[in-house]
This record gives C-alpha cells, sequence and structure tokens, in this order.
C-alpha cells in the first residue's frame, strides 16, 4: 500500500469517527438528519428527515434518502456482503467480489427499530417498515412491510388512517 493511499485511508477514517463522535451529541433524530445531510455523509438526504441510530452504514455514500424519511433506534443498512472474503480464503475455492448496491429510500417512509436493509434495494414512496424486519427486496410504494423477510401486508392509506383513529381515543 502506498504512502498516499495510507493517508487517504487515515483521512477518511478520521473523518469518519468525528462524525460518529459528532452523532453522539445531536441529541434527537431530527438534529442528526441535520447534522448528516450538513456533512454530506449519505449519497442524498432529504427535506424533513429523522435518523435515530447512532451508527452508519459501512458506505453512507451509497444510501440515498428523499424526504420525510424516519428511521428508527437500530437500524441497520448494509450496502455489501462480505461474504466473498471469507470465500476467498478458502483454498482451491474459485476467487469473488465483493458485492454492493445502493439503498434508495422513497418519500414519506418510516422504517421502524431494529430491522435492517440489505443493498440493492428500493424503497418506494409512502411505505412501512414494520420493526424488525429485514428487507431483502424492494418494497414497492404505498405498502407495509414486515418479518423477516419482509414481505407487503397491508397498504400504507388504511395502517395510517387507523394509526390516526388510535391517536384520537386517546
Amino acid at each position: 500500500m502506498s504512502i498516499r493511499s495510507k493517508l487517504h485511508f487515515w483521512r477518511i477514517t478520521l473523518r469518519r469517527r468525528a462524525i460518529l463522535l459528532g452523532l453522539m451529541f445531536c441529541g434527537n433524530g431530527g438534529y442528526r438528519a441535520k447534522y448528516l445531510k450538513k456533512a454530506g455523509v449519505f449519497g442524498r438526504i432529504g427535506e424533513n428527515c429523522w435518523y435515530e441510530p447512532h451508527k452508519l452504514p459501512s458506505e453512507p455514500q451509497l444510501v440515498w434518502l428523499r424526504d420525510n424519511v424516519n428511521i428508527a433506534t437500530d437500524v441497520s443498512i448494509l450496502n455489501h456482503d462480505i461474504m466473498s472474503v471469507m470465500i476467498n480464503n478458502i483454498p482451491g475455492m474459485e476467487k469473488c467480489k465483493i458485492r454492493r448496491g445502493v439503498v434508495h429510500i422513497g418519500n414519506n417512509v418510516f422504517i421502524g427499530g431494529r430491522s435492517v436493509i440489505l443493498y440493492d434495494v428500493n424503497i418506494g414512496d409512502n411505505v412501512i417498515i414494520g420493526a424488525g424486519s429485514v428487507v431483502t427486496r424492494d418494497i414497492p410504494s404505498g405498502s407495509v412491510a414486515v418479518g423477516c423477510p419482509a414481505r407487503v401486508v397491508g397498504q400504507f392509506d388504511d395502517s395510517v388512517k387507523r394509526y390516526i383513529l388510535q391517536n384520537k381515543k386517546q
């Protein structure tokens, strides 16, 4: 590894650690989203976003968040698969490359706590992802998806209407 590439590595590593340290002092998810937007961490981050996690994807520039995206605590966004590292270390096994991909999250999306979003996934507009879900494939606009792997179980509009009615009762 050349001195230039070592310096680049350390510059990136130190910037990432500084951003993570900044996340700890930002307060709520609204302030975290504004901080991440100002720092230019994600490929794109829209308006009125909420980012509750205290961690970042390994390659955040491959994550695109549109407007009004709300990400609850402990959500993991994985934009690569390092299984190839293990395979490449097996003697006599055919070598393979690390698979990576972009994660697109549309407008008006809520991702419940402790969910996992895998690489090469598009989440459409007006979507609710239930807590603890593992999103392995695209989720169409206007839907509610839950489970492991996440499957569409309902419509966004129906869930929002039901939520509003429950809030009126309280």
